[in-house]
């Protein structure tokens, strides 16, 4: 009897630890699949993004040993500034060479100038983020008019402090500080940058 007993008892704890056996089994086949794919699509997401975000940068990469910068000219109500890239050569003087590009005038059509041909730029310094700005021929420049005058200021100092050493801007003329640019504008002050002036 006890045998038999025994027996009995050693037959349903196997067929027990079977059935446990099975049901991990198949919880686990249930559940891996599951891990796998969350990976896999965050993984392929992570991909897609790190590959938008690579063509994006190389949409506005300069060709090698070029800079690409940001100017600003002036709508044809003269009311707004609108933005144009260009490729200049690599230079130490970058500040400066963004000037040199705004008297040059705009290439985009539909934009027009906002400093005259003949206006003289003698040198930009930096003052910690400040940059000083030395021009000439101010008064020759035909560029009167408030509206006229503020396309002047801002064209510069919107385009300078597209670098991020640049937060403000001071002007000079002839090496000199005075009250006004050409008539009206008042720079007795660091120029910071207006966003608002900024269009489409």
């Amino acid at each position: 009897m006890v045998r038999g007993k025994m027996y009995r008892y050693a037959v349903v704890s196997v067929a027990a630890a079977a059935s446990a056996a099975l049901l991990v089994g198949f919880n686990g086949c249930n559940s891996e699949p599951e891990s796998t794919t969350g990976t896999s699509t965050t993984t392929t997401r992570e991909a897609t993004a790190t590959s938008r975000s690579q063509e994006e940068t190389e949409v506005v990469r300069a060709a090698p040993g070029k800079l690409l910068v940001t100017l600003y000219f002036s709508d044809a109500n003269a009311e707004k500034l609108v933005r144009e890239q260009r490729e200049i050569p690599k230079t130490p003087a970058i500040a400066a060479a963004i000037i040199r590009e705004l008297i040059k005038g705009p290439t985009n059509e539909g934009l027009y100038p906002t400093l005259p041909r003949h206006l003289q730029l003698l040198g930009v310094k930096m003052k910690g983020n400040q940059a000083v700005v030395n021009l000439s021929k101010v008064r020759q420049s035909g560029y009167g008019g408030t509206a006229a005058e503020m396309m002047m200021v801002y064209s510069i100092v919107n385009s300078l402090t597209e670098l991020p050493n640049v937060k403000s801007v001071s002007f000079l003329v002839d090496g000199k500080k005075r009250d006004v640019l050409v008539d009206a504008f008042d720079i007795t002050e660091p120029v910071q940058r207006d966003e608002r002036l900024i269009g489409k």
